[in-house]
Formats: structure tokens, sequence, C-alpha cells
């Protein structure tokens, strides 16, 4: 508690400060969806001053650009954000660096000797240089607007939600190393929604989440409750508007495969928790933790990832209250709850954190979230190759009715078959991975006619399509 309260008061007066202070502030609070207590943010600089940052960084005027500045200022750890209204019309937010911030941030990075002073717990074999070296480059990136504006854009491009998630489109004419013009997006914070709209955003949140590293690799690193903003279409449904991409993170390949192996056990019926431990803590180590550190619990894993994929073994929707995560991780492990934190990799800091973030949404909805319905569709074929590259054989089936096959061959020895539901026939473009698709193509082989013919004539059961690649072949039926 001494330890509790101590951390406490040092992320209070750090919240209250610019810079550096405030952005460990906001990653150690562990307060739901990162948010800081009231009273401690920063106060805006005023907006004469401020006003002259943007028009240095701009090299022109405001009233060359702008029809109307706000005055009042939205302050954050290395800037803040001015909304306006360009001569065109266009509704726009405008984000200027504090002047030397790079300079003072650096500086501040000098004394990262203090950082392990606020965990107030054991750290046997925890790597905090690789953790300050995370730390830093993350501080760095946030302070590179040009990427943050290349975020933006790749976001926009492939975001397959495009009907239901928007993100700002930078004003490209307007973007400047320390000035960031952006179309202003509008909406309320997730806590200012009714019990039935909560249910609807928290989907959206954990659904963007999912997509973003599972299908792209990448993610939003940063799901406090001011980067989200809600609001209705004309049509009644509910969009999600995504704000601020200075801290974007992109796995390492081996670190999304592997999450991708955890994920796919799971959305395939696998029973985890029946599962050789050694199997089980080979693709942890595959995602980076440290073999020794998770040895003396190894018996463990196995319930361990069980329990923290749950809600994807889930058949039915299921709650946060259901989970019960936090008290059942920490029952599971007792002691060994912080050898499990330290042995993971810095590199995944800050997924850990997001995921957290991502979770206390689906807490405070108090909804019932369909996790398996949500993991892109995408993903579901390329899962296949995985089985095959991970084991000899694996089989998974889920019912005794009609289903969707997929066989995996190589050198005529079974490495894999899959049985998914029968309406995802009508899915199938999206279930072959574009590299096979083009395969079959070249074969003549067309897929969305394939699934137009099945499903005209009420999917009978027949082979789809067979692809052979050398020694490797891939069979898709219906049985």
């Amino acid at each position: 508690d001494r330890d509790r309260g101590s951390r406490g008061l040092l992320i209070e007066q750090m919240a209250s400060l610019h810079g550096l202070p405030q952005k460990f502030a906001q990653i150690l609070s562990s307060r739901s969806k990162g948010e800081l207590e009231p009273g401690t943010r920063p106060e805006p600089v005023d907006s004469r001053e401020a006003f002259g940052w943007i028009e240095q960084g701009l090299g022109m005027p405001l009233q060359a650009v702008f029809r109307e500045v706000e005055r009042e200022g939205h302050a954050a750890s290395i800037g803040q954000v001015h909304f306006g209204v360009l001569k065109d019309g266009r509704p726009v937010a405008v984000k200027v660096q504090y002047p030397a911030i790079r300079k003072t941030l650096l500086a501040d990075l000098r004394v990262l000797g203090w950082l392990a002073l606020p965990f107030g717990m054991r750290t046997d074999g925890f790597d905090l240089d690789a953790y300050r070296t995370v730390l830093k480059q993350s501080l760095l990136d946030e302070l590179d607007y040009s990427r943050e504006k290349e975020q933006m854009l790749e976001f926009a491009r492939q975001l397959s939600l495009k009907h239901a998630v928007c993100v700002p489109e930078p004003v490209e004419e307007l973007c400047r190393p320390t000035v960031l013009v952006m179309t202003r997006l509008f909406g309320v914070p997730f806590s200012h929604l009714g019990a039935s709209e909560k249910a609807s955003a928290a989907a959206l949140v954990l659904e963007f989440f999912l997509q973003s590293w599972l299908e792209h690799g990448r993610f939003h690193a940063d799901p406090h409750e001011g980067n989200f903003l809600f609001t209705r279409t004309p049509q009644g449904t509910l969009r999600m508007g995504v704000l601020d991409f200075g801290c974007v993170r992109r796995l390492l390949p081996t670190e999304r495969a592997a999450l991708r192996v955890f994920v796919s056990w799971a959305v395939h019926g696998t029973d985890i928790r029946r599962m050789p431990a050694e199997t089980v803590l080979e693709q942890y180590v595959q995602l980076g933790f440290s073999r020794s550190m998770l040895a003396p619990m190894i018996d463990k894993l196995p319930a361990l990832t069980g329990l923290l994929l749950e809600p994807f073994t889930a058949a039915a929707p299921v709650t946060f209250r259901e989970w019960q995560l936090s008290e059942r991780f920490e029952a599971l492990l007792g002691d060994d709850r912080f050898s499990f934190r330290f042995a993971g990799p810095a590199t995944l800091l800050h997924f850990v954190r997001t995921f957290v973030g991502v979770m206390s949404y689906f807490r405070d909805s108090g909804a019932a979230l369909d996790w398996r319905g949500l993991v892109p569709k995408q993903m579901l074929l390329a899962a296949v190759s995985t089985f095959a590259r991970q084991s000899d054989t694996a089989v998974v089936t889920t019912s005794k009715d009609r289903k969707l096959h997929i066989r995996v061959t190589e050198r005529g020895e079974l490495k894999a078959t899959v049985a998914f539901e029968l309406r995802l026939v009508a899915e199938l473009e999206t279930l072959v991975p574009a590299t096979v698709a083009e395969q079959l193509a070249a074969q003549g082989i067309d897929v969305a006619t394939i699934k137009d013919s099945s499903l005209a004539r009420g999917c009978p059961n027949e082979t789809l399509f067979e692809l052979v690649d050398g020694v490797k072949s891939v069979r898709v039926w219906i049985e």
C-alpha cells in the first residue's frame, strides 16, 4: 500500500507537467483507458504565444490560411491543439509542438535511471535497459509529425471498417515539422454515451484493435478516452473517430506471427488447457518471452493461456464480469504473476498497455461481446498454414453439421484440416489470401465465380477448388 501510494503521488505530480514527466504518467497510470486524475492535466499555453508558434511553423500569418482559430487550446504532453476553420470552410484541428520540446525531452531522457522507482516490486531478471530504449524511441516518434501524418494516411487506406471508423485527413500543404493541420472529427467521448451505445462503442474499439494488429501488424497505442469520439450517422448507426496517431506501434514479424497462433488456437476450438505445457512455452518464447523466467511456472502456462484467450473460445458473447480476468489471473499465478509480467519483451510494452486500455472499454460497457466474430476473416485461412508449420497434424472440427472445410497436405502427408461454419462460404473471397488468389487465377480458377455458383445452388457437398503448389496442396470443399 505504501508503494502504491508513493506511485500514485509521483504520477499525480508528473501528470501536471508538460513533456516527459506527463508522458510517463500516462504510461504508468493504472486508471482506465489511460485517464489521469482530474485536475492533474497541464494548462494550455496562452493563445497569443501558441498562435505565434503556429505562424512560425507554417511560415505565414494565420489570417492567410484560416477563417478563424479558437483561442482556447487543449494541452498535451508535447504540444497543444487549437480548433479552427480554413478559408475554404473546412473545420480543422491544428496541432503545434512546444518550442524546444525535443531538446527538453532529450535532456530528460538522460535521467531515466529513476524509471524503475514507481514499480515498487522486485525486478529480478527485468531488462530495464530494454524498456528505456523502447520508451525513448516511442517519445522520439511522437515528435515526428511527418511520421504521424503518414500513419493517419496508412490507417485510412487499410481500415476495412470504413463504414464505422474514421480518421482525420491531414491537410498536406499545411503540415510542417512542428505543425500538423488535419480535418476535425466531431463526437462525444465514451463516458458520455448511453448504456446501449456503450455496448456498440466497446465493440468498435475491440474490433479496431483486433483488426489493427492481427491483420496489419500495427496498432494505435494510445487508447485513452480523448482519442476516441463517437457520433450517430443519419441512418442511426454508431461511428467512431480515432484521433492522435503520434503513438502507433508496429509488432515485430515474429511477435505478430506468435500472437496470431495463440488466437488461431482459440478461434478454431483447440482445448489449450489440455495442450502439452512445453508446446505452450515454446509459443511464448516465439513471442519473445524469457524461457528461463517462464520455466518455473511451465505447468501453469496452458491454464493461463486458456484464461487469457477465453473470450475467443466462447461459443456465445461474453461480458467482462463473466471473464473475471484479473481475479483469476492472480489466483492462478499467485506470486508468479510478477515473473510472468517481467518475462515478456520490452517491445510488447505498448501492446500490453493498449490491451489494458481496450479492456477498460469492454469492462465499462457492461456488454457481452462476440470476440470470435470480430476476428478478421482474412486471418482464418492463414491460420491453416500456421498450423501446418507448427504441428505434424492438426485436426479441428466443431459440429456434425455441414461445414466449409480446408485441408493442407505436404508431400502427401496431412498437415492440417479446419472446418468453418457453412455461412462463411459467402465470405470465401475474404478467406483466401491475395497470394493464394493469384495462384488460383493463374490456373484459371476464379474464387468469386466459385462462391456465387455454390451459393446459387444451395452450397451442395462438393470440392470448391484445389490448389497444388509444388509439394504442398490446399483443398477447399463443403461436406
